[in-house]
């Protein structure tokens, strides 16, 4: 099972447990389930960096694995600042897709017809399918 469907299948058990005011799962429990699947990938090298798990009532657990840094054995904290590079544009996509399927943006609509203060001579050659 990769990182992603351990993680995955973690938050619906969690969502199922924690989702109410009486938690089925202690908070140690919880930890501890967590820290069990992530150790497996962290001992074989396979992930470095922060989980955040949270709940409709909050944060449940927060944790920094491994090196920020190899060079300089700088390890990770829940302060580290990580490059995201183009991460953002898969997240932009997902939401404009989700507004063209609630009819309130149009691949065929231009930027001036979704930001009127926009500049006229780009505005209206740009379209969201650009």
């Amino acid at each position: 099972m990769n990182m992603q469907k351990a993680l995955s299948a973690l938050v619906v058990m969690l969502g199922v447990s924690v989702g109410t005011s009486h938690s089925l799962l202690a908070q140690s429990e919880i930890t501890a389930r967590i820290d069990g699947i992530v150790e497996d990938y962290i001992s074989e090298g396979n992930f470095h960096g922060s989980l955040l798990v949270a709940s409709s009532e909050g944060v449940i657990y927060t944790a920094s694995y491994g090196a920020a840094n190899h060079e300089w054995d700088i390890p990770n904290s829940l302060d580290t600042k990580y490059r995201i590079a183009s991460l953002t544009k898969a997240f932009t996509s997902v939401l404009v897709f989700q507004l063209i399927q609630e009819n309130k943006l149009s691949l065929e609509g231009t930027i001036s017809d979704y930001l009127p203060s926009y500049r006229e001579d780009t505005g209206r050659q740009v379209s969201i399918h650009h």
